[in-house]
């Protein structure tokens, strides 16, 4: 039985990398929150769903060996989920809090300086990323707010 591939921190990454391909999303949503009155939490949610539906026109996405992007999901709150599947690893040869710890500082830098990231930025908008197993099991979840970095 061949052995699947161990996720090193080169892999990590790798994936951090292709991650940042989830602001993409950000693009997304400035095309649509800019197109009315965004006060309303309401029309905030109704943009985020909207946001989610034209990202999901063109999902699954392979990022690379070992990440696909699946699905984006906007949910009440101002709350925008993208879930990805961890490709060709063993789960339990990953370790978690690593993975969190290169992790975290990054999606947190992109959301607080990338351009594409200013509109969830200034409505507020808390991002997870859930990374999953090719079985469907949840192996690490990712969430990241306005409020984890500090602005001037």
């Amino acid at each position: 039985m061949k052995e699947k591939n161990k996720l090193s921190l080169k892999q990590i990454i790798v994936i951090g990398i292709f991650t940042g391909l989830g602001t993409v999303g950000g693009k997304f949503a400035f095309n649509y929150f800019t197109t009315g009155s965004i006060a309303d939490q309401t029309k905030i949610e109704r943009s985020l769903m909207q946001v989610a539906n034209e990202m999901n026109q063109n999902l699954p996405l392979v990022l690379d060996q070992h990440t696909r992007l699946d699905t984006t999901i906007a949910s009440s709150g101002r709350k925008f989920v993208y879930q990805y599947t961890m490709l060709n690893i063993d789960p339990s040869a990953l370790d978690k809090e690593q993975f969190i710890q290169t992790m975290k500082p990054r999606l947190i830098n992109q959301y607080e300086t990338k351009e594409d990231m200013k509109t969830f930025r200034d409505m507020n908008v808390e991002l997870t990323y859930s990374y999953q197993s090719e079985a469907g099991d949840e192996l690490v979840a990712i969430t990241i707010s306005p409020q984890d970095f500090s602005r001037d």
